[in-house]
């Protein structure tokens, strides 16, 4: 039996190895980019660009990016959070997302909200909520954190106070009077 189990780690190993092997000997026959694709270059300054779509509002990829890891940043701390048991006197709930499961699927969810707040405003994709248009205008980044924010508050209710101060760090700089931007406007 135990001799069987061996033939079959080997014969399993072997057909693992040997493709990379043959495309390590062979190296790429027709080419790097032919193998890997017309967008993949060893020179930077040879890579085909995408033609930029003059209908879409410039945005700063720079912001937008922070912004979105910012987020993932707090999600990743909430999950963490709702893994660590409540000290006396916290005013949290302990296991709101309990799981490795359910923690995935959280972080699903905050990153569809965010991903649907973005495309709103840039629209080059389906929606996967059906979320519409957003306004002509709105801040990517106030949009991004609403959406993080709302989604956060939902699954992590005891955390809200947390969220609300990120939230409200973010937004200081775009509130008139007692308004704010959100990602519906």
């Amino acid at each position: 039996m135990i001799q069987s189990s061996r033939i079959i780690v080997a014969l399993v190993v072997m057909l693992l190895i040997a493709p990379i092997s043959a495309i390590r000997a062979e190296g790429f026959s027709d080419g790097i980019q032919d193998t890997l694709g017309p967008r993949f270059g060893t020179d930077p300054s040879q890579t085909s660009q995408a033609p930029i779509d003059s209908r879409r509002r410039p945005r700063p990829a720079v912001d937008t990016a922070a912004m979105v890891q910012h987020w993932n940043e707090v999600a990743i701390d909430a999950t963490g959070l709702d893994h660590t048991p409540v000290a006396p006197g916290e005013n949290r709930v302990f296991g709101e997302q309990i799981g490795p499961g359910r923690s995935s699927r959280a972080m699903a969810i905050i990153h569809l909200a965010v991903f649907d707040a973005i495309n709103a405003i840039e629209h080059k994709y389906n929606s996967y909520t059906g979320l519409g248009s957003a306004p002509a205008g709105t801040s990517m980044k106030a949009a991004i954190a609403q959406a993080a924010h709302d989604t956060l508050v939902a699954l992590y209710p005891s955390q809200a106070a947390s969220f609300d101060a990120h939230l409200t760090l973010i937004l200081s700089p775009f509130q008139t009077g007692s308004r704010r931007p959100t990602a519906s406007g």
